[in-house]
């Protein structure tokens, strides 16, 4: 037979209480957080899911932590295994969903579970915080596994972050936080603890708080929430801000997380708020929201007391747009947060804004589970939260919810999906199921009823209540019967699949079939000793299945159960039914007619099992086994020996497992709260089973999917509400239209008003651009203008420059020729010190073999003096062994003669003497004492000998390891050997490979050079370009602020000018008054009136002209007192231009007395260099005559190598590697050139370019010089500065000449002009001829 196809995982509610870090948003849907044993990444619009299913996770007991990668492509999962064994953790790649690589602890560190994960800002280092006690802080480069450091933190610690800077290539900060911790560690490439730099927060005299939560806001600033309801920002590890009640109360905060606007916390009573950082770095909040989570929708949900409060929000998780947060709370909730429309929600306590994920999910172990056959519908209830859930698993969704006081333990689906039966531990209640709520039918006293079924067709349904099983009818509502039989409380109950038959198991080790017409006992099985958990029971090929309790299903032996009743009224009519039943031994066994016909052992404790439908291609049908570890078995049915398969699901017992109608789905849950859904089979086999269960299209079963149970009361209700909103919808849109007419007026007067406003700006923009225009021409003649006298000017500076390069460059030249000379000589100390090195190394090994023959020579010797002393020790103990058991025999032989004779003695004499009976008897007990201490001593001889043997044994091992150390060392010698044989023919490869290489070196030199000398050349540039850029700012400078002085004199002249053309006027309209009243007298026909007008003229005019005489002298002193300014500040300028003279030529002066003092330098040095010349031309004769007699003594050399060459070939002969430049042969000394100089300081540049032109090396072309030409180089470039030093002096000087005697002439001027001036101050002056 075919093996059973694999369970496929299709999607689960719920969510594993992790706490910190349960969750992580992939993008804006895809949502990853642990549920059971795996990880389920679901979309958050669609609901649909996908699982990380690697072949590890049936070994891993929970995953503790999530961390998702920067790039979004890897995700981190902490996993523990056991509690023996050091935590892990898995990256996945989240393209493919396998896992890419697992990391564990070293051997040395025992980290047992982590508390937090974080990826640094490339992805590319993992950092994980451990658990107590030590809290070790780990992290490795995860792609290669590889760990590169960690650090104990040493107190409680939460949380970890990793700081994301901008250049990834820089270290990252590591951030720890905990109760009165906030830790930073340096992640580096430190390997061990104590190269890790870590340093506590400073916060002054503030003391730390209990920190919950932090995070980075960017590179330097770190945020943290406390337990105390605050926030504190530390920048560069400091303490910087404090922000206090961030919640209402002082809520105690647990999470918080940064975005563009600032950073979002969270934390007890649902309360999230969001905080914007300002320009000034400061954070201000902006609103605070209520997450009241899925528990506030459920009916019943506000307790008797007021109302429920808010589970904290314990984790946040933003999507890369920011449109959606996601938060989990303390309820094992996921809960979505539009944090997009933030600006336009309201900020009321009252208000959820908060959308749980599929509805909510269970926050507690899952105690029942049912399913509904007519609808796609799933009902779960849960003892822990104490709510009765209901399913639309193909939307995946929670559609009905309901919380109840008591706990609920079991529910049972109606096939129809109106009625839901739910067990309490004191009552079994009868619900409809209406539109959004459950309405109480009836009430059955039925006490701790955790087993309840519905009968297929609907019309039963049967509750267990300890060892009874009650029938009730379910359109009437009446007890139908009991089953009584059992001795134990009953675990599980099946109907047939006809209705005809229940099938019943329970903590008794029985097994009852019975028949529903009559309620009579049919068949049954027994087995003392185990507990049936779960049965399953089919007419013609179903079967009857039961779990152990205790943990295994063993086998049990054929004909161990016998059938304790008959059959039942009906029981003839239907066919005897297979029954495969599970005990606590740990077999599963398949019943016949009460016998046993099969037994299997599945290993582990079952408490479920389903059967599904028979596949329609095939007509295979599946076994599906829950054990109590949370894993799924299929096996092929009917059992065989086929293997089943396996999947690991749920972190506990599975407590329910269903299937749907079709067959196409199985549903389980468990004591992990979650509800896992599986794909059985392909959707043409649902159809195919849909179209063989009768479905009609005509109104029948289909048309029963889309209809509900409504209360007439609720349905008036909603009549009469709909009747009133239709009213004030109606009264709304009356109002919008109002509202929308007066909008629309008021927008065209608006317009009207808007458009007039934008002709006025467009006609005056049009005006100001005319302006504009004009004013941009005028601007561009001026920088047109501008820049041709700029480009005349730096023309005429390129000139200057190009001379002052030339003279640069040669001295460039010349500095290039002492770095040659010194890189010649460095590699000639560089040859002897290799040389050097090579003969210690020699010695070195010679040394080190002698000291390794002489250990081994010492080893050696070892070895004989053990091997001798063994074979005497072996020798004697052979010895003294022989001779103890030679004198052991003869002494028993002795005394059993003895005793034989005194025995016989003894024996005659007792005829004759019965009295001395007993002090015989005692003798012989005395010398039967002393042959056990005899045997005993023996025993001990023995002992002392095995003792010896051992020892010896341990000698020989001793032997043999000296003898393998000693073969490892000869070994080791050997490869020593072999190792200088290589060396020293890779030693000389090498020299020749040095010749050739030298060689090649000399001439890339020589290619070089052009290109040296160009960078010299563009370098120099640069640097000119720079010094002249510099010189023609300070020139800008200098030359505005001479045009600032020239302005003011020009505005003070202006000034006069104004003042004098002033005076001018009134002089003016004084003489045409006077003449104007002297016309008037003349006119005057009687003498009489002479006198008096000619009064009134003297007192007019005659006091006018004393005061205008007044105004004259006045004016002519203000002018003499401005001439006398002038001429002050014209004379401190002079003053300060003589000191800027005199400075210029003390400088001039003591830079030429420098210079002539480096030229005697230079002589100096240059007669020098020619002496130690001549010493090193007289060793190198030397040294070449010593190489000759050696090559001479040694045998003559392999043909093609280079020989030496005669000690006078000079310039033109190849040098040796070790002794000759790495530039090529050195040119011979030219003293008549070198003795040539001329004197400096005559000033005379003819002679100077005579001295260098004899100062040329007369080596060949290509050629470097040495010694005299060197110092002529180095000389030839410092005189040259000299010159051009001395030449810029001398123009600075006479530029300063010019100036000091254009002042003067400016000084002589004013002065001459002082005393004209002075004059025409008296006069007034006509108006077109104005005052200078």
């Amino acid at each position: 037979m075919a093996s059973p196809g694999p369970l496929m995982l299709s999607h689960a509610f719920g969510l594993a209480p992790v706490g910190h870090n349960n969750v992580v948003c992939m993008d804006d849907n895809q949502i990853a957080f642990p549920v059971g044993r795996h990880i389920s990444i679901t979309n958050a619009e669609t609901r649909a899911s996908t699982f990380l299913l690697p072949d590890h996770f049936d070994k891993v007991q929970r995953i503790t932590a999530l961390a998702l990668a920067p790039n979004r492509k890897y995700l981190a999962c902490a996993e523990v295994v056991s509690e023996e064994e050091p935590a892990q953790v898995s990256i996945f790649t989240l393209s493919t969903g396998k896992r890419t690589r697992m990391i564990t602890p070293p051997v040395e560190i025992n980290v047992f579970q982590w508390r937090s994960l974080a990826f640094s800002a490339d992805g590319k280092v993992l950092v994980g915080l451990g658990d107590a006690p030590d809290y070790l802080l780990l992290w490795w480069q995860w792609d290669k596994g590889k760990l590169l450091g960690y650090a104990r933190v040493g107190q409680p610690a939460f949380r970890v972050a990793l700081s994301r800077p901008a250049d990834v290539k820089q270290p990252s900060t590591c951030a720890v936080a905990g109760p009165k911790l906030i830790r930073f560690f340096k992640i580096g490439d430190a390997k061990a603890e104590g190269q890790v730099k870590s340093a506590n927060a400073s916060v002054g005299k503030r003391e730390l708080l209990d920190f919950t939560d932090l995070c980075w806001l960017d590179d330097e600033r770190l945020l943290a929430c406390a337990s105390s309801g605050e926030v504190c920002v530390f920048e560069s590890q400091e303490l910087r801000q404090v922000l206090h009640a961030v919640h209402p109360g002082s809520a105690p905060l647990r999470a918080i997380i940064p975005c563009a606007r600032g950073f979002v916390v969270a934390g007890d009573r649902g309360l999230l708020s969001v905080h914007e950082r300002t320009e000034d770095n400061a954070f201000v909040p902006l609103k605070v929201f209520t997450c009241h989570g899925a528990m506030s929708r459920i009916a019943g949900a506000a307790p008797p007391g007021g109302e429920r409060k808010p589970e904290p929000i314990t984790s946040l998780a933003l999507s890369p747009s920011e449109d959606v947060l996601v938060c989990t709370s303390g309820e094992c909730e996921v809960s979505l947060f539009p944090l997009k429309d933030m600006d336009i929600l309201r900020a009321d306590a009252a208000e959820d804004h908060f959308t749980p994920l599929c509805g909510g999910f269970h926050q507690g172990a899952v105690s029942g589970l049912d399913v509904c056959l007519r609808k796609p519908l799933l009902a779960t209830c849960s003892a822990a939260d104490r709510t009765v859930r209901v399913w639309e698993y193909n939307e995946r969704v929670c559609v009905h919810a309901r919380l109840f006081v008591e706990e609920p333990l079991s529910v049972a689906f109606h096939p129809s999906g109106y009625h839901l039966l739910v067990g309490f531990g004191d009552k079994l209640r009868f619900f409809h199921l209406l539109v959004d709520d459950f309405k109480l039918v009836a009430e059955f006293h039925l006490k701790s009823c955790k087993e309840v079924r519905f009968s297929n067709g609907g019309h039963l349904f049967a509750a267990a209540a300890g060892p009874n099983v009650v029938v009730f009818g379910t359109y009437t509502l009446e007890q139908v019967g009991a089953l009584k039989g059992h001795a134990g409380p009953v675990r599980s109950l099946s109907f047939s699949t006809d209705d005809f038959a229940i099938v019943t198991s329970g903590v008794d080790g029985a097994v009852y079939e019975w028949a529903i017409d009559g309620l009579a006992r049919v068949e049954d099985h027994v087995l003392k000793g185990c507990q049936y958990n779960a049965v399953l029971c089919a007419e013609r090929g179903s079967a009857m299945a039961g779990a152990l309790a205790s943990g295994l299903l063993a086998p049990v032996a054929s004909g161990a159960g016998a059938p304790a009743g008959g059959g039942g009224k009906g029981s003839g009519a239907r066919a005897k039914a297979r029954i495969v039943a599970g005990s606590n031994d740990g077999k599963l066994r398949e019943l016949h007619a009460g016998q046993i016909s099969r037994e299997l052992d599945l290993g582990g404790k079952v408490t479920q099992l389903i059967l599904t439908p028979p596949d329609r291609a095939t007509r295979q049908q599946s076994l599906v086994v829950a054990l109590g570890d949370g894993a799924l078995l299929a096996y092929s049915w009917p059992l065989d020996d086929t293997p089943p398969a396996s999947i690991h699901v749920h972190r506990g017992q599975v407590s329910r497992l269903r299937l749907s109608a079709d067959g196409g789905t199985i549903f389980s849950c468990g004591e992990d709260g979650a509800v896992f859904l599986f794909a059985a089979r392909q959707a043409e086999a649902r159809d195919a089973v849909r179209r063989a269960g009768g479905e009609r299209d005509d109104g029948g079963t289909g048309g029963e999917l889309d209809t509900v149970l409504v209360s007439h009361s609720e349905l008036t209700e909603r009549l009469s509400s709909v009747k009133e909103l239709e009213k004030h919808i109606s009264d709304q849109q009356l109002q919008a239209d109002f509202k929308l007419h007066q909008a629309h007026a008021e927008f065209a007067r608006a317009l009207k008003k808007a458009q007039d406003d934008a002709t006025v700006r467009a006609d005056e923009a049009a005006a100001r651009y005319e302006a504009l225009s004009r004013a941009r021409d005028r601007a561009e003649r001026e920088v047109r203008e501008r820049e041709r006298a700029t480009e005349v000017a730096h023309m005429r500076a390129a000139e200057e420059l190009e001379h002052l390069y030339e003279r640069k460059l040669a001295a460039e030249a010349a500095r290039y020729e002492s770095l040659s000379q010194q890189k010649a000589d460095l590699q000639s100390a560089f040859e002897e010190r290799m040389l050097q090195m090579q003969q210690h190394h020699v010695a070195q090994l010679e040394a080190y073999k002698h000291e390794m023959d002489a250990a081994r020579r010492d080893a050696e010797r070892m070895h004989s003096d053990l091997r001798d002393d063994r074979e005497r020790l072996k020798q004697s103990y052979e010895e003294e062994l022989t001779q103890e058991d030679r004198d052991y025999e003869d002494e028993v032989q002795r005394m059993k003669r003895a005793h034989t004779s005194h025995l016989q003695a003894e024996r005659d004499e007792a005829l004759k003497l019965k009295g001395e009976a007993a002090i015989v008897r005692k003798k012989f007990e005395a010398s039967r004492t002393d042959m056990q201490k005899l045997r005993n001593s023996l025993d001990d001889r023995n002992g002392e000998i095995r003792t010896l043997s051992g020892q010896l044994a341990d000698a020989d091992k001793m032997v043999m390891m000296l003898r393998k150390d000693m073969r490892e060392r000869e070994d080791t010698i050997a490869d020593k050997e072999r190792r200088m044989a290589e060396l020293k023919s890779k030693n000389k490869e090498l020299e020749k490979f040095k010749y050739v290489l030298d060689y090649k070196l000399r001439e890339l030199k020589k290619e070089l050079e052009p290109r040296d000398e160009a960078l010299n050349r563009m370098r120099t540039t640069v640097t000119e370009l720079d010094d002249e850029l510099q010189r023609d700012f300070k020139h800008n400078v200098t030359l505005t602020q001479e045009v600032g002085d020239k302005q003011a004199k020009i505005d003070s002249l202006s000034r006069e000018l104004k003042r004098e053309r002033r005076l001018l006027a009134e002089r003016e309209r004084f003489i045409s008054s006077f003449a104007r009243d002297l016309h008037r007298l003349v006119t005057y026909t009687e003498p009489a009136l002479w006198r008096d007008a000619i009064k009134d003229i003297y007192r007019t005019y005659a006091k006018s002209d004393s005061t205008t005489d007044s105004h004259s002298h006045t004016d002519a002193d203000a002018a003499e007192h401005e001439i006398h300014r002038q001429r002050e500040y014209m004379e401190r300028a002079i003053d300060t231009l003589k000191g800027r003279v005199s400075r210029s030529e003390d400088k001039r002066t003591f830079d030429q007395k420098r210079k002539v003092g480096e030229n005697q330098t230079l002589l100096h040095e240059v007669n020098a260099l020619r002496v130690e010349n001549k010493d090193l031309k007289g060793r190198v004769h030397s040294l070449n005559a010593q190489l000759e007699l050696a090559d001479q003594r040694t045998k003559p050399r392999v043909a093609g190598a280079p020989r030496m060459p005669p000690a006078g070939a000079g310039a033109a002969s190849i040098s040796r590697p070790r002794t000759g430049s790495a530039g090529g042969a050195r040119a011979p000394i030219d003293h008549a050139s070198t003795e040539s100089l001329p004197a400096v300081g005559d000033g005379s540049t003819n002679r100077l370019s005579a001295a260098t032109t004899s100062m040329r090396p007369s080596a060949s072309v290509g050629q470097l010089a040495r010694g005299s030409a060197l110092a002529g180089s180095r000389e030839r470039s410092k005189v040259a500065e000299m010159l051009a030093q001395l030449d810029e002096n001398n123009r600075e000087i006479g530029a300063q000449r010019n100036e000091i005697r254009r002042l003067r002439d400016q000084v002589s001027s004013l002065m001459s002009a002082a005393p004209s001036a002075s004059s025409r101050a008296r006069t007034p002056l006509p108006p077109s001829q104005p005052q200078p």
